[in-house]
C-alpha cells in the first residue's frame, strides 16, 4: 500500500555519503512511498530540504531509520535520532544558482562546483560545503532559478557573491568581527 508520506528518525551517513545529499531508507519505505534509488524526496524536520534517495544496505535492511549527512540534518533543522516526515517530491532541472559565502573564499570556478554537485538537489537557503584541497568552503544558496527544489545538471551555472568587508550582514552571519576576518585574511 502507497502513503504520501512516512515518519522516520534520522541516524548518520555512511562515510561515503557524505556531502553527495544523498538519504539511505529501508527498501520498505520506499516502496510504501513509491519511489526507487535516485528519486529525489522532501525531508521535513524544523525546516525543509531534499535529498536523492538510496536503500539502506542489506545488512541493515531491517532497521527502520534514514542515514543522512550532517549537513543535510543542519538543512532540514534536524539531529541525530530525531523523526523527520519523508515524501517524495519532483524536482525542476537548476538553470542557475546564487550561492552566498559563509565565510571569506578565494575566486573559484564555477564550473568546479558543478562538476561537485551534478546531479544533487537542492531547495534555497540550503547550506552546502565544498571540498578546496584540503579545506571546504561554506555557501548558502540565497536564490535559485527556477524556484522550488531543483537539480544541478551539466548546464547549470552558479552565481557567486564574495565577501564584501563593508556588508555588516555578513559579518554578523559569519559571527565573526572585522577584524577577526582582517587577521584571517593576513594570514593566508
Amino acid at each position: 500500500m502507497m502513503t504520501s508520506s512516512i515518519s522516520i528518525k534520522l541516524h548518520s551517513a555512511y562515510p561515503r555519503d557524505v556531502g553527495l545529499g544523498r538519504i539511505r531508507l529501508p527498501l520498505t519505505n520506499m516502496k510504501k512511498l513509491g519511489i526507487s534509488k535516485g528519486d529525489v524526496v522532501e525531508i521535513i524536520g524544523k525546516k525543509k530540504s531534499v535529498a536523492t534517495c538510496y536503500p539502506l544496505h542489506s545488512s541493515e535492511k531491517k532497521k527502520q531509520v534514514a542515514r543522512v549527512d550532517s549537513i543535510t540534518r543542519f538543512n532540514c533543522g534536524s539531529k541525530e535520532n530525531e523523526s523527520v516526515t519523508i515524501k517524495k517530491i519532483k524536482t525542476n532541472t537548476a538553470v542557475w544558482i546564487h550561492l552566498e559565502p559563509l565565510i571569506p573564499v578565494p575566486q573559484i570556478d564555477p564550473r568546479y562546483i558543478n562538476d561537485c554537485f551534478n546531479g544533487v538537489s537542492f531547495l534555497k537557503s540550503d547550506k552546502i560545503m565544498i571540498p578546496y584541497f584540503d579545506d571546504t568552503l561554506s555557501f548558502k544558496i540565497s536564490k535559485t532559478y527556477p524556484d522550488g527544489p531543483v537539480t544541478i545538471c551539466n548546464d547549470t551555472t552558479f552565481v557567486m557573491s564574495y565577501w564584501d568587508y563593508s556588508n555588516e550582514r555578513k559579518t554578523e552571519q559569519s559571527g565573526w568581527t572585522k577584524q577577526r576576518i582582517d587577521e584571517m585574511e593576513y594570514m593566508q
